[in-house]
């Protein structure tokens, strides 16, 4: 019995020791991640945690708040204010608030567990993404990560639970994404719109995992191109409900962007697969021609239509990578600075695709110009100039019918597009026209089809009859004859260009310029056209985003329908919409150079940024062209490691893509940057440290079995300087966030610059100072809120908060100068906030100012008609300065609004007296012992009066 009972313990401790051995990788990451953060958990409530948690709306009510929670905005105020939806993490907040109460160190605890517990999910989805993670590198990556000092704000501030529990399910939408893929359960790819809606409704920053979840399936697993779009479409759903941008047009662009990223990014790793077909088809084509007698060589028309279809594709040897990826990569850059209005940037892209297209080899010249041909094509669809509209016509259709043969099929899908789109929204049949011109000039019937193309066009011209006139550009159109009003500039400039070039090409149609000469044109109007938005000379084109606007105007696709209007003001964005866009190309880049440096050394981090810590700077600025060129460095390594090392491709992919949000061009963020945007970005710079370490010590990231005897001593000592640097600073700073005044206190110094800095420490201090009971530490306290106020005044002399926090204080110090000073001086920024003038008005009054006091105490009254301070003060003032009539006058407007009242009553009998008009005097005291008999004063009067 005793031998049994041994061997039992034996068994039990060989499958202790094993389950440890089996897991140590996530024992050792969830203990590091603990207590990297545990010395956070007995901090106090810091930085806008009262947003969350103390007395809260919503969440102070506990778990029966919940289904108010989730159709509520995450932030409400007395003033109307609200924005952003993310019931999750409030719902979190309520079930502690039921079990827990109201405790900032239970906060903190789960705050550090769900850290941990995010950095062991990420561990297993790294391992699970397939062996090119081996155990051993998916260790190293979430190690860096959990070490990374930006992570701070994140983990020690109660409020950004809502960042750890969206990567948490973020994550978890990943990693049963690729459980769908590699064990071909495709049912569970049902699960990823319900999961990646939680990450979204802790924050929709999260919304760049519905591109690199579909990136990670594609650079990693061999899934068919169905389950690909099935995993894109059950990401884009939840998100397209959620993005709250106003605008439904929007959010059908962004959704289908969404969709289009992943499909494009498996073209270009499936490329090999790409050409195999389009080789299969074009000689399947091929065939079917030469085997169909038909067609006879000799008929040169005939012999053009037979060439046109068998030369649907291109050659085969045009099938290359790199002239497709960096044409298509131009033709991107071209639309996008269309579509978000940066007329430099389409200007170079233009210029660039029109260099390589004319000076390119064969084959890079083929792709450059099927690019021009679908930019300039899909620039109709933004622009909506006829004129443009028109010359992008006759280019195509030389192009379609005169031109190189391969460039036929994008020719004339371009062209198809061009008519389609004239003829739905612009109601100009001109290119209908252009098209069968060009037929009837390759054909021998020419005048025939030039007649049926102009028929085709009066019939187009006539269904059109009656439709709404719209404003396109130069042109204000009902008929196809757009240029029958030759009183506007525009259309001079359209007859200057277009008859002749029409002209050239019928007499000149196999000339090999005209075709350039049309895309000479198009460049030049490009930038001329711009050149006139940007003077007012012309109306900026009519936005086709309102077409769609149309359709889903009664669409309401948000959860919660309260306004979310959350005003941001300059010190938290002074970037407006309205500005240039090389100041906003500028600033962004600004921004993402920040960003690039903290996410490399993390120190030193701060509590607020804002401006003047950051600055609008025009792009031409040093260190914008230094950022340009660092994120265009690494745009084109991604581009380099696509196929050479996918590790590095999908870390740069990462950080670029999640950093992108945060760049502050797309969206105004408040604060301009902020450390805890880096908890997404800082993933992929730990990949990406990680497989530069495991490269440069030649380490086989493949290994599936390492041990760490093996590890060169040079890789030990580099990776554990790094986690130490990493560790100290995160452990060190979880210190600083004790409380807000601690904080504050330690971060001035780095954002000496930051209005909203100097001023958030002062409001904090001035709240210590309120509760503080010490004479002298109140005094301290008092005197150095006042030092960082003035210094916020100092930075943005606009800050409105802080001049007249500036005021309060001088108040409190009594130093009435400085405090009328500092009244004025906001009134000059803000003259709605009336308690500006009440303050004015009772200083200038204790002052003896009542000349100066007067409009403000009369506006007291026009905004507090039934309180009677502001009545008694102005009538005193009068009084003083002798204007006895204007004294009176005010404590009968005083009686009419406050009836009940006998001061005012009282006053006038006073007047009245002074001004020796006793019977006066006596009815007006009298009328006050009828409000109220036992008034001793009114009493003493009349007995004055009576004696005289």
């Amino acid at each position: 019995m005793a031998k049994k009972n041994v061997k039992q313990q034996e068994v039990k401790k060989v499958q202790k020791s094993s389950f440890f051995k089996n897991h140590l990788y996530e024992i050792i990451i969830f203990v590091f991640s603990f207590l990297l953060f545990t010395n956070s958990i007995p901090n106090d409530y810091n930085l806008d945690d009262e947003l969350v948690t103390i007395n809260h709306r919503l969440t102070s009510k506990g778990v029966s708040a919940i289904p108010e929670i989730f159709t509520s905005p995450y932030y409400k105020d007395n003033m109307g204010y609200a924005y952003e939806y993310r019931p999750v993490v409030l719902s979190s907040f309520a079930i502690e608030h039921q079990i827990f109460g109201d405790n900032p160190h239970v906060s903190h605890f789960l705050n550090v567990l769900l850290y941990a517990l995010c950095c062991l999910l990420l561990f297993r989805t790294l391992t699970n993404i397939s062996d090119t993670f081996s155990p051993i590198f998916s260790f190293v990556v979430v190690l860096l990560f959990a070490a990374h000092s930006s992570h701070t704000e994140t983990v020690s501030s109660i409020k950004n639970r809502d960042e750890i529990l969206g990567l948490i399910f973020s994550l978890l939408t990943l990693f049963i994404a690729l459980k769908a893929v590699h064990r071909s359960k495709h049912i569970l790819l049902l699960l990823l719109p319900a999961i990646f809606s939680l990450a979204l409704m802790n924050k929709i920053t999260f919304l760049p995992f519905a591109v690199i979840i579909p990136m990670a399936i594609i650079i990693f697993t061999e899934a068919k191109f169905i389950t690909l779009l099935s995993i894109s479409i059950a990401l884009v759903l939840p998100s397209f409900f959620l993005i709250n941008t106003g605008s439904f047009s929007d959010k059908v662009f962004i959704s289908l962007g969404l969709v289009a990223a992943p499909i494009f990014l498996r073209l270009l790793f499936r490329f090999e697969r790409v050409t195999q077909l389009l080789k299969k088809t074009k000689t399947y084509i091929s065939k079917i021609f030469d085997q169909n007698e038909i067609y006879s060589q000799k008929d040169q028309d005939v012999e053009g239509f037979n060439g046109f279809f068998t030369n649907l594709l291109p050659p085969s040897s045009f099938l290359s990578f790199y002239p497709i990826a960096s044409t298509v990569l131009l033709g991107l850059t071209y639309l996008g600075g269309v579509f978000f209005d940066l007329p430099m940037l389409e200007i170079i892209a233009f210029l660039l695709l029109f260099l390589v297209a004319w000076r390119g080899n064969e084959k890079w010249s083929w792709w450059a110009n099927v690019l021009i041909y679908l930019c300039l094509a899909l620039s109709i669809f933004i622009w909506h100039n006829l004129f443009f509209s028109d010359l992008i016509s006759i280019s195509l259709c030389y192009q379609v019918f005169f031109g190189n043969r391969k460039l036929k099929l994008p020719a004339a899908i371009a062209l198809l597009f061009s008519i389609a789109f004239n003829a739905y929204f612009l109601y100009n049949p001109s290119p209908v026209t252009f098209a069968m011109l060009f037929i009837g000039l390759r054909t021998r019937i020419k005048w025939l089809w030039a007649i049926l193309g102009i028929v085709l066009s009066i019939f187009q011209a006539i269904l059109s009859i009656g439709s709404q006139p719209k404003q396109i550009g130069f042109h204000s159109i009902d008929t196809f004859w757009y240029w029958k009003s030759l009183e506007e500039a525009g259309d001079y400039f359209a007859l200057l260009v277009l008859v002749p070039l029409i002209g050239a090409i019928m007499f000149h149609k196999g000339s090999v310029y005209i075709i350039w000469g049309c895309r000479v044109m198009a460049l030049l109007l490009l930038v001329s056209y711009q050149i006139l938005i940007s003077n007012t000379i012309i109306s900026p084109p009519v936005d086709i985003k309102g077409e769609i606007e149309i359709i889903g105007k009664n669409f309401n696709a948000n959860i919660i329908n309260e306004k979310q209007d959350r005003p941001i003001n300059f010190i938290e964005q002074p970037v407006s919409p309205n500005d240039s866009w090389q100041i906003k190309t500028g600033t962004s880049m600004r921004i993402l150079v920040h960003y690039f440096a903290k996410t490399i050394v993390p120190y030193p981090l701060a509590f607020y940024y804002g401006y003047k810590f950051i600055v609008p700077e025009a792009i031409t600025k040093p260190v914008p062209l230094v950022g340009l060129f660092i994120h265009l460095l690494l745009l084109l390594a991604g581009l380099y490691f696509l196929k050479r090392n996918t590790i590095i491709f999908f870390a740069i992919a990462i950080y670029f893509i999640s950093i992108i949000t945060f760049a502050n061009y797309f969206a105004p963020i408040p604060g301009i940057v902020g450390d805890r945007y880096l908890l997404v970005p800082s993933l992929g710079w730990s990949i990406l440290l990680t497989a530069l370490l495991f490269k440069i010590w030649k380490i086989d990231t493949l290994s599936q079995d390492f041990r760490f005897s093996k590890i060169p001593n040079g890789f030990k000592y580099a990776l554990g300087l790094i986690l130490c640097f990493y560790s100290a600073i995160t452990f060190s700073r979880n210190f600083k966030w004790k409380d807000s005044i601690t904080l504050f206190r330690h971060d001035i110094n780095y954002v000496d610059e930051s209005a909203q800095a100097h001023n958030l420490l002062a409001l904090h201090i001035m709240q210590e100072y309120e509760r503080e009971q010490n004479r002298a530490k109140k005094t301290e306290l008092i005197t150095e809120a006042l030092t960082h106020f003035k210094n916020a005044v100092r930075i943005y002399p606009s800050f409105f908060n802080a001049t007249y926090d500036l005021g309060r204080v001088y108040m409190e110090l009594n130093m009435p100068d400085s405090a009328i000073w500092a009244f004025k001086s906001a009134l000059t920024i803000d003259t709605s906030f009336y308690t500006i003038q009440i303050n004015l008005g009772n200083l200038l009054f204790a002052k003896g100012d009542y000349r100066e006091a007067i409009p403000y105490l009369g506006y007291i009254i026009k905004v507090n008609p039934y309180e009677y301070t502001g009545y008694d003060k102005l009538s005193f003032a009068y009084y003083k300065l002798n204007e006895f009539g204007k004294s009176i006058e005010v404590n009968k407007r005083a009686m009419l609004n406050l009836p009940g009242n006998p001061d005012p009553i009282l006053n006038i009998g006073q007047t009245f007296q002074a001004t020796n008009q006793t019977d006066s005097a006596r009815l007006y005291f009298q009328k006050v012992l009828k409000i109220s008999p036992s008034n001793s004063l009114v009493q003493q009067l009349l007995q004055g009066i009576d004696k005289k």
